[in-house]
């Protein structure tokens, strides 16, 4: 016994036109299926693959309609069409970032271990008046701190302004967004 679909109601907006060149009964009873009514709209189960401004956070299931999944959110890989399949999907994507992330931070836990009571020595030409000539950033301490032995990006290194005097700095290394260590900077002169 065949299925029968009036092609009509298929080219009807809001309809896939594609859905009306395939085999069009099964096509259409599974997408119909996902979708539903919706004060007189056609309402789409989604699941947000990352942030959408005013639709919600990446990993959330949300009812949006059939036109604004279609036409943004599907094109530009936005979300995926609520089912059982990608909901073990999204599970198994957000267990493997979980653990990433308590690689991620127990790696940099270690890094902090070894950072704290580090104290690095920088040398520097002075003036007369035991000014620095010119300053030092992020990148000097950095190369201070591979010296020895530990590789920390500049980026990591916490500097509100540039280091323009002789002194003793206790300098915040940060890590990880949870993981901060201190180091202390000693300046002196060549």
């Amino acid at each position: 016994m065949t299925t029968q679909v009036d092609t009509r109601r298929l080219m009807t907006p809001g309809v896939d036109r594609h859905l009306a060149l395939k085999g069009i009964g099964q096509v259409f009873a599974s997408w119909r299926m996902l979708c539903f009514l919706h004060k007189g709209c056609i309402m789409l189960k989604v699941i947000l693959m990352e942030d959408v401004a005013g639709c919600g956070k990446a990993g959330e299931a949300k009812q949006v309609k059939d036109g604004f999944a279609r036409n943004f959110l599907f094109p530009r890989n936005l979300a995926l069409v609520a089912s059982d399949e990608t909901l073990k999907q999204i599970e198994l994507d957000q267990s493997k970032k979980k653990a990433k992330k308590e690689l991620e931070t127990k790696k940099a836990q270690e890094s902090a271990l070894r950072l704290a009571g580090l104290s690095v020595t920088i040398t520097a030409e002075v003036n007369e008046e035991e000014k620095l000539y010119g300053s030092l950033n992020a990148a000097d301490i950095a190369a201070a701190i591979a010296s020895e032995g530990i590789e920390v990006s500049k980026k990591a290194i916490v500097l509100e302004t540039p280091i323009k005097e002789l002194g003793i700095y206790d300098i915040e290394v940060r890590l990880h967004p949870e993981v901060t260590s201190k180091i202390k900077v000693w300046v002196v002169k060549k």
